[in-house]
């Protein structure tokens, strides 16, 4: 072995089986290169001796990126989440990163913007405007050489909360609620919530039930 630091020599055996001879050689442990390899066979009269090169391929390694858990977030505002990717071969400068949203309705290409942040990186969410639901999304980091990893998560938007106003005017009321939502009443602050069936905004019920003394606007995820 002329290249002890490819693989030691007690890393080499050897099994007979029928009239054949296997040679097995482990190499060291992330060792890689080329190495000449003399096996000798003697009969007990005679030497006879081969030699030959024996080339270790490197093993090249796909980044790793930390897994990200489900994020919520409001609807009208943006999130930032760290991101944390290594790779043994490539610098930090040379992995490129990709994002993909499976509702493209929510948050397209346009709405990922990539920043580096204390030796790694940060992406901000940026939902279109007044949409909310979910969305499957994907990043994933490519090395020099190619290879790639990829990492999902679920992005939940939640609409924009409601502003509830109520106007008493004498005897009469008026309900008014900014953005969307589901208008409810209900005797008690802890219900039960009925719905008010195809609600105008501004609400202006009329023959209101004495015992109806609480009103709410529900916004439900799409």
């Amino acid at each position: 072995m002329t290249n002890p630091f490819i693989a030691r020599e007690e890393n080499i055996t050897h099994e007979i089986i029928d009239d054949s001879v296997f040679i097995k050689i482990i190499p060291n442990q992330d060792m890689f290169g080329m190495t000449q390899v003399t096996i000798d066979a003697f009969d007990g009269i005679a030497t006879t001796q081969t030699t030959f090169n024996w080339t270790i391929m490197e093993t090249l390694q796909a980044p790793i990126i930390s897994s990200i858990n489900q994020q919520v977030m409001n609807s009208n505002t943006t999130l930032e989440i760290p991101i944390f990717v290594a790779d043994d071969d490539t610098s930090f400068d040379g992995i490129k990163i990709d994002f993909e949203s499976s509702n493209e309705d929510l948050i397209d290409a346009s709405g990922f913007i990539l920043s580096k942040l204390d030796g790694n990186y940060q992406v901000s969410l940026v939902p279109f405007p007044g949409v909310s639901g979910r969305s499957l999304i994907g990043i994933k980091a490519t090395d020099k050489n190619g290879l790639s990893s990829q990492v999902h998560f679920n992005l939940v938007v939640l609409p924009e909360l409601p502003r509830l106003s109520i106007i008493r005017d004498f005897n009469s009321i008026s309900i008014d609620w900014g953005g969307e939502g589901i208008l409810q009443l209900a005797p008690t602050i802890s219900g039960p919530w009925i719905e008010v069936n195809n609600a105008d905004n501004p609400y202006l019920p009329e023959n209101l039930d004495a015992e109806v003394k609480f009103f709410r606007v529900i916004s439900p995820i799409e």
